[in-house]
């Protein structure tokens, strides 16, 4: 399998989903409106918007903001090469039956079933 690199997007995507863990997961989760979808896998803790714009999503220091892109929730700053379709093909053959949603971030890849 080819290595995936992540290199910078200009501009960045509009996030619609924010992922943490550790305290920065604990903040989120006060800070989050029950109107969101959650997810977790590998002890992260994913917010899903149902606003296009991601507009309801809480902040919280040390956060990582995500945007699909080709089947793939990414950091917004960031895409991958070789590009995000072909990447998304490949995590999902790793990826454990019965996932919704695929995310990745440098050193991670989250298999969840969003809720």
């Amino acid at each position: 399998m080819t290595p995936v690199r992540f290199v910078p997007r200009e501009p960045p995507l509009t996030p619609t989903a924010v992922a943490a863990r550790g305290p920065a997961a604990e903040a989120l989760r006060a800070a989050a409106r029950t109107t969101l979808r959650v997810a977790q896998a590998d002890g992260w803790l994913l917010l899903l918007s149902r606003d296009p714009r991601g507009a309801d999503l809480p902040w919280a220091d040390g956060v990582h903001w995500l945007a699909p892109d080709q089947g793939l929730y990414l950091p917004t700053h960031l895409t991958t090469d070789p590009p995000p379709a072909l990447v998304a093909r490949a995590a999902a053959r790793r990826a454990p039956r019965g996932h919704t949603l695929l995310a990745l971030l440098p050193g991670h890849l989250l298999a969840v079933t969003a809720r």
